[in-house]
Parts: structure tokens; C-alpha cells; sequence
């Protein structure tokens, strides 16, 4: 596989200065410049070379140069993960069953996928260029789970075998450990899973449990309260089942009634809040908890921990299981698949930490919002120049932040790396100065079609750069990280252009096509900052936001610029379309 290779120094230095310059004052600028300036002129070339022998080190090992500090900095994350970096999805899935009917087809879909991955047979997927993807991503597929431990968690894999294999149900609070394999590693009969199903949701008692709480602890807390609680020997039993559990599911109790009847608005947005931010609605610390309501509305949601998986790897594991669970003979009816409750034994002293937390936890979580902003669109025109969905609809939420709130702060954009060893994402910064040029001119009313070529052809570029391995905000951190190591002086470290610049303000990404992923839900990376999800068809444009309304400001103005900016965008799409064939006009 390709190696993730270290840019130049002197190409981050000029495309630091490039992406702060929007974001900054002109003496803060300046400021930044000189900082830049004054890394490359100083320690900047021994912190450029230690990085590029610490990369050749990794690559031996199977590693890239960010791997090591890549897990760190997740593993390291001492707040509740829904708080903090998980991911929660609402999952295309097929809406003809419903309740424990639907729930048996997905824990069919996605256990066949997992125990053709224990068999040798899941064919790791390409990406979208046809290249091959790293296959490490791919080891949750055999189980495992994330460890919290003080001050840095480490993983754990599942068992290699095929046969017997569980998954653990949640319900109320309380769990079960379903069997959903045979003893050759095959997926047991879908209608032998709903019945077993059936029978836990009709088992599981009214008062909630606590099964899933240690896993809604703060990390040096969450790993002092499995330290403990494991301890005990029957409990420790039950730790190694959900570790070598293929995955979680979440049973919920579906008891708001859809207000207008059509699965959409305020319930929609309700059931993404709570599945991404709720309190008890997976392990948080297990790579994938599914998670289907037992009521008439078909939904699949996915809370995902995001240290163990990208986005680009769960969307190739979600169409496997699509295919899956539309493959698999349901088989007849006949008797449930073995199940039996799990539990903790805990002390009274245990028993009141974990309310105590979860208590905590809901005050954390309680200004966590989840919005939904559609905008109907016609068919985007056929351009005389490239513009890619990503370039537009970055431009649309950089016309939002600056007709909102009157200025540019730092964008997020996620690219996906997994064609390198190792490789995990790259962050983009879409705001180039064509980008904030032309959303200023469309916010003036002043744009016209020079405009947009120019802020779809810088986006283009970083884009190419980033695929390319030659970004900046990762080299940045990893000169940073071999600075700290070897006591090299690094200017950049403490330069408020380069906070500027690595504070997301809006953090956005999309997976493409709404063909696997219909909508995400995610914390905001940054007090007051908004969490952005995007995506569009030949219908709509789609972005859902996550907030916390305690700390970010005039998120509905934000939603109306939306709107208009998608407006904008698309007309002027529309204009550069008309020019170029009155050009073409012209000239025949």
C-alpha cells in the first residue's frame, strides 16, 4: 500500500499562512507569518527531519508516521465519548418491517458480515478511485472493544472464531446475550432471531437498569468503575461477553407518536438526539451499537465509536449488510435462538456512583441539539467548469457563517485517507480566499459566475492536495509532536493565528450518496461551534447540525442562510451555465 508520506516544510509553512489568512486580523496575520517564518529559519528543519526518520520507523512496523499519535489523541479523551467523538447515524434500511421484525433483519445483515469477515471471506472494498483500502480498519468486524483505562484507553480484539458467536442486547437498561451463529460461524435464521428478540423485550423488566451505565463515565472514572466492578468474577464473566460480543443492539421503546404521520420533524430529530447524546442507548465503548425502536417506525440507527472506525469504512460495512440481510432466507418459523440475560453484580456503593454519574452525564448532555435543515433544489445545471458537491456545498455553509455572524472562523472538512497504510482521514480547510471571496460577494449581492470558478478550482486543489498526503493540519501536528519529543523550539505551538486555525468552528463532513447513511449526529468540537452533516440528491440539499444551545448563538438565523445560500449557489450555477452556452452560441 501507499506510505503516508511527509510534505515539505516549506509547502506547510506557505499553506499555514494561506489557510489563516482568512480567519485572523492583519497584524495577527503578520504575527503568523513571522512565526512561520521563524520555525523554517530555526528548529523547523530538525523537527522536519526527526519526523521523516520517525515515519520510515512506522512504515516498517506496518504503521504511518500519525498512527501513534492518532490513537492518543482518541484514546486519550477523558470525557464521556457521545460528549465528545462518537458518531451516531440514521442508516438507510429497508422500511417494509417493522419492531423486532426489522431489528432480526439487521442483526442478520450486519452478524453475516461480521462472520464472513471471521471466515476469510469479507472482501475488503476498494475506494472510489479503485485503490486499495488499508484492511486494518476492518478488525472490529471479529468483536473486541475499547478499554478505558487512566489517562489513555487502549482496545481490545474479539475472539478469531467463527462459531457460537453473541451479540449483546440492550432494553431498558438491562442486557442479554443473543447467539446470532452456528457452530460453523454461519448467521442463524432471521425469524429465529426476531423471536428471540421478541421474547427480551417481552422479559425485560419496567424498572431501568444500569448495564450500560460505566460505559457513560468520564474516562479516568469509567476506568476505575470496570476496574472494580470486574473484579468480581461473575462480572468479569460477563466483561468478556460483551468484549467478544460482534456488536451491540439497542432495543427502544418507541412510545412518542410521530406528529404528522410521515416519520419525519420533531421525532426524527429526536431519535437522532438521543441515540448520539442519550443517556443508556448503547456501550459507547464498543465499535457498533445498533439501534432499532420496537415501535411501528422503522428506523436503524448506528452509535459508533469513532477511535476504532472512519466514516468511508462503516458506509462499506453498512451496504454489506444491506446485501446481506436482502440475501439471507429468513428461514421458518420455528424456535427463538439462544439467548440469557447479563447483569452486573454491583454493591450499594456502586449502585449509587452509577445513578450519581448518569445524573451528571444528563446535565452534561442536556443542551445537546440535534436540527434538521432540507431545502428543495432543482437539478444542478451542467457547468462549463468542474465543481465538485463537497466545493459547493462548503461554499453554501461558508456564505451561512459569514451572512450570519458577519465573519469566517476555521472549517473542518474531513477527507478520507484509507488508501495509505494506516490511513485514517486528512482535515481540509475549505475556507481558501477565493471560497470567502466569493461568499462575500454573495452575501453583497455582487457574485457572478468568475466567482464560483474560482472558489471550485481552490477547492479542487486542497482536495488534490489532501488525497495527495500534502495538507497541513496533520504535518503540523506531527512537527509539533517531534518538537515536543526532542525539546526543539516550535513557535506555531503557542501563535493565536494557528489557534485560529485549528479551532473548528463548523466541523462538517458528508459520506456521499444517502445510499447507506441517510443523516449524522455528532458533538461539536468546539465551545459554541456547530457540528455539520451534508449531503444532497437530485431533490434536496440536506445538512443536519448539532449544537449545544448553551453555548452556540443564532442557530436558527444559521439555518435560514442555509437556505438561502443554497439558493445563491445554484443561481449561480444557473448564470455561469447560461453564459457558457450563450458563449457557445456565439461561436457557432
Amino acid at each position: 500500500m501507499k506510505q503516508l508520506p511527509v510534505p515539505s516544510l516549506e509547502q506547510t509553512m506557505a499553506g499555514f499562512c494561506e489557510a489563516v489568512e482568512p480567519l485572523v486580523a492583519p497584524e495577527v496575520l503578520e504575527a503568523s507569518r513571522r512565526a512561520a517564518q521563524a520555525f523554517a529559519d530555526g528548529d523547523g528543519p530538525a523537527a522536519q527531519e526527526a519526523l521523516r526518520r520517525f515515519a520510515d520507523a512506522e512504515h516498517g512496523e506496518g504503521r504511518s508516521w500519525l498512527s501513534t499519535a492518532w490513537f492518543d489523541g482518541y484514546f486519550g479523551v477523558r470525557t464521556p465519548l457521545p460528549l465528545t467523538s462518537n458518531t451516531y447515524f440514521e442508516l438507510a434500511w429497508e422500511q417494509t418491517r417493522s419492531g423486532v421484525d426489522l431489528a432480526a433483519d439487521v442483526v442478520a445483515g450486519f452478524a453475516a458480515v461480521h462472520l464472513a469477515h471471521l471466515r476469510g471471506e469479507f472482501e475488503i472494498p476498494t475506494s472510489a478511485r479503485g485503490e486499495q483500502v488499508d484492511p486494518g480498519q476492518f478488525g472490529f468486524l471479529s468483536g473486541g472493544i475499547r478499554i478505558p483505562r487512566e489517562r489513555l484507553d487502549v482496545s481490545e480484539p474479539g475472539d478469531a472464531g467463527a462459531g457460537g458467536r453473541e451479540v449483546v442486547v440492550l432494553h431498558r437498561g438491562h442486557a442479554a446475550a443473543l447467539t446470532v451463529s452456528d457452530a460453523d460461524g454461519h448467521p442463524l435464521p432471521a425469524s429465529a432471531i426476531g423471536a428471540a428478540l421478541a421474547e427480551i423485550a417481552a422479559s425485560t423488566p419496567t424498572e431501568p437498569g444500569l448495564f450500560a451505565r460505566p460505559a457513560y463515565l468520564a474516562g479516568d472514572d469509567a476506568a476505575a468503575m470496570l476496574t472494580t466492578l470486574v473484579a468480581d468474577h461473575g462480572n468479569g464473566d460477563t466483561y468478556e461477553r460483551l468484549r467478544n460480543a460482534l456488536f451491540v443492539l439497542t432495543l427502544v421503546d418507541d412510545t412518542t407518536p410521530d406528529s404528522d404521520g410521515d416519520g419525519d420533524g420533531e421525532d426524527l430529530e429526536e431519535f437522532m438526539r438521543r441515540g448520539a447524546f442519550g443517556l443508556d442507548e448503547a456501550w459507547p465503548y464498543k465499535a457498533v451499537s445498533l439501534r432499532v425502536p420496537l415501535g411501528s417506525t422503522p428506523r436503524v440507527g448506528l452509535h459508533m465509536e469513532h477511535a476504532m472506525i472512519d466514516g468511508g469504512t462503516i458506509v462499506a460495512v453498512i451496504a454489506a449488510a444491506q446485501q446481506a440481510a436482502a440475501d439471507l432466507d429468513p428461514g421458518a418459523d420455528g424456535a427463538p435462538v439462544a439467548w440469557e440475560p447479563v447483569s452486573w453484580t454491583l454493591t450499594e456503593d456502586q449502585r449509587a456512583r452509577l445513578v450519581a454519574a448518569g445524573e451528571d452525564y444528563e446535565q452534561q448532555a442536556a443542551g445537546l441539539r440535534f436540527r434538521i435543515v432540507t431545502e428543495p433544489i432543482e437539478p444542478f445545471p451542467t457547468l462549463p467548469f468542474k465543481a465538485g458537491l463537497d466545493g459547493v456545498l462548503q461554499l453554501v455553509m461558508l456564505y451561512a457563517q459569514l451572512a450570519t455572524y458577519g465573519r469566517v472562523r476555521s472549517t473542518y472538512e474531513s477527507v478520507d485517507m484509507r488508501e495509505y497504510r494506516a490511513g485514517r482521514t486528512e482535515c481540509l480547510r475549505p475556507n481558501t480566499p477565493e471560497a470567502v471571496a466569493c461568499a462575500t460577494a454573495m452575501v453583497a449581492g455582487e457574485a457572478g459566475p468568475v466567482h464560483l470558478e474560482a472558489a471550485m478550482a481552490a477547492h479542487r486543489a486542497r482536495i488534490k492536495s489532501a488525497k495527495a498526503g500534502q495538507a497541513i493540519d496533520r504535518h503540523l501536528f506531527g512537527l509539533h509532536l517531534m518538537a515536543e519529543r526532542d525539546g526543539l523550539r516550535a513557535p506555531l505551538i503557542d501563535d493565536e493565528g494557528y489557534r485560529a486555525l485549528t479551532t473548528d468552528f463548523l466541523s462538517t463532513t458528508s459520506l456521499g450518496s444517502r445510499a447507506q447513511i441517510v443523516r449524522t449526529a455528532f458533538a461539536p468540537t468546539s465551545a459554541g461551534g456547530l457540528g455539520l452533516y451534508y449531503s444532497a440528491s437530485d431533490r434536496d440539499v440536506d445538512v443536519c447540525i448539532s449544537y449545544d444551545e448553551r453555548e452556540a448563538s443564532r442557530v436558527t438565523e444559521f439555518e435560514e442562510n442555509l437556505r438561502a445560500g443554497v439558493r445563491a449557489v445554484r443561481d449561480l450555477m444557473v448564470a455561469a451555465a447560461s453564459d457558457a452556452a450563450a458563449v457557445s452560441r456565439a461561436g457557432s
